[in-house]
């Protein structure tokens, strides 16, 4: 199963959310606190001098997405932690605001705004991270490999341009209005979800 780090309730067929909010730590404290939140998956190490971090985390039909604002640091997903968590989803950013540089295997990329890079969770990567806003899908391998184009190798992977842009504006609206749709609406929106996914994998841009 995805992680979700708290299994919310709410009234009224609400989507359940759970809020991490650093600032109700004190300030020394505060780094700590975001470490342990994501200790399942990341070691997170440099932060930057007065971190902040505001994550809100939503679980849909079958994916987790997870709303973030979050200070400079540096990210280390290590075949040891691989090892130790077994996780073997997908972790698909896009970035709203900010960069993000990393190292997947190899395959080193830069992501700015607009764009939107995918990491597979069963391998290791390194990323350091400015100040970012950013929309991080946790989803389940058996739905996103059948999305990208035979023989492509999502580990990586950037999502750029026109492709890039919509998919990074539909997550942006998508996150912020969640809290205001119902749990029903929730198969539906994983549906659409994943078929815009599969058509920025396979272009949306015109030819010149």
């Amino acid at each position: 199963a995805l992680p979700i780090y708290v299994a919310g309730g709410a009234a009224g067929g609400a989507i359940p959310v759970h809020r991490f909010d650093a600032s109700a730590y004190p300030a020394e404290a505060r780094h700590r606190a975001y470490q342990d939140l994501v200790a399942f998956a990341f070691r997170v190490t440099d932060p930057e001098p007065d971190f902040v971090a505001l994550v809100d985390t939503y679980r849909l039909d079958r994916m987790v997405v997870h709303h973030s604002d979050v200070g400079a640091q540096t990210f280390d997903r290590s075949l040891e932690q691989i090892r130790r968590d077994g996780l073997s989803h997908f972790a698909l950013q896009a970035v709203i605001s900010g960069e993000v540089d990393g190292d997947f295997g190899g395959r080193p990329i830069h992501t700015r705004d607009g764009e939107v890079f995918i990491a597979d969770l069963r391998r290791p990567f390194r990323m350091r991270t400015s100040r970012v806003k950013v929309v991080t899908l946790g989803i389940g391998r058996e739905l996103l490999d059948p999305l990208g184009p035979a023989g492509t190798d999502l580990h990586g992977h950037v999502i750029r341009g026109a492709a890039g842009e919509l998919l990074t504006e539909y997550l942006r609206v998508m996150a912020e209005r969640l809290p205001r749709l119902s749990a029903e609406a929730l198969p539906g929106l994983t549906r659409a979800t994943l078929s815009l996914i599969e058509t920025c994998l396979t272009g949306v841009e015109r030819a010149a």
